[in-house]
């Protein structure tokens, strides 16, 4: 009992980092930076949620897709204080700034391959939201897509930008999760790579054992895992045509990522990948060098 609550303990703190209260959104709302703001749920082929903000004045018909974090919704962008300062940075500097586009699943959902356990969110993203998206809900799409993903919506950008780099521009990863870790097999076995994998990134304990949970829920066999793992699947991706990357990350990142973003940045490099990193102070997605960010997103 005494660990079950303090896993959904440790769960309400991520959540609280990277969530935010949402209601959806009528056609032609204004949020608070002066985006108008369309919301709308699509039914098929499962439900999927989205926000998409114009910028008045701007005829940049760019796409920028944002993805949240474990807990978040489709609404984050609009009203997370860390991405408005984004969009403060974008109205200072003058330029054109791109239609941003959210779409969610539900609070926790990965990108994850079709299996006899999951229909697979990759093929849904590619086949049916990016074009209902772009033929129907945004006018006059440009072609051009960006990517910012935020946690696990890092995870779920590096997804894409390396399995199918030719879609996007370049992608802002802002605190990934990046973890190089196998939690299957015996149980002894387990616990003895997630100490290996405390020592080695820092990660604490509880840290740790809740990132081993998330990953054996949305992905219950190695097989998924190894389609999906960001340190797998670089080695297997990642090259000269991988679009340029800015990844921040957190030294004091409680789950470990930082560590290993670290090393996904240098074989990045290692590639020819165009890569800008922010090595940050701080906890989990606690802070980010947003003025850069904001730059970086823009053509």
């Amino acid at each position: 009992m005494i660990r079950i609550l303090r896993t959904l303990a440790l769960l309400s703190t991520i959540v609280l980092l990277s969530s935010c209260t949402h209601q959806a959104s009528a056609a032609g709302d204004i949020d608070r930076d002066g985006g108008e703001v369309r919301c709308g749920t699509i039914s098929s082929p499962v439900e999927w949620k989205y926000c998409i903000t114009e910028n008045p004045g701007s005829s940049n018909r760019d796409i920028l897709y944002f993805f949240h974090g474990l807990g978040g919704n489709e609404g984050q962008w609009n009203k997370q204080r860390f991405f408005r300062q984004v969009r403060k940075r974008w109205a200072q500097t003058g330029k054109e700034v791109p239609v941003v586009v959210q779409f969610s699943f539900g609070k926790d959902w990965f990108l994850n391959e079709k299996s006899k356990d999951s229909v697979g969110f990759m093929p849904i993203v590619l086949n049916n939201v990016f074009p209902k998206i772009e033929k129907e809900l945004v006018e006059n799409f440009s072609g051009k897509r960006i990517i910012m993903g935020f946690s696990m919506g890092g995870f779920n950008s590096i997804q894409l930008v390396l399995k199918h780099p030719e879609l996007f521009e370049r992608a802002a990863l802002i605190c990934p999760a990046i973890l190089d870790f196998d939690p299957y097999g015996g149980k002894k076995e387990i616990e003895k790579r997630k100490i290996a994998y405390e020592q080695r990134t820092g990660a604490s304990e509880r840290h740790s054992k809740a990132a081993v949970g998330l990953i054996r829920k949305f992905f219950p066999t190695s097989d998924q895992w190894e389609q999906v793992s960001p340190m797998k699947i670089c080695h297997k991706y990642m090259n000269e045509k991988t679009p340029d990357l800015l990844i921040s990350a957190n030294r004091e990142d409680a789950f470990g990522f930082y560590v290993d973003a670290e090393r996904f940045k240098d074989f990045a490099i290692s590639k020819g990948v165009q890569v800008e990193w922010q090595s940050r102070p701080g906890k989990h997605c606690r802070q980010c060098d947003w003025k850069s960010t904001a730059d970086f997103l823009l053509p």
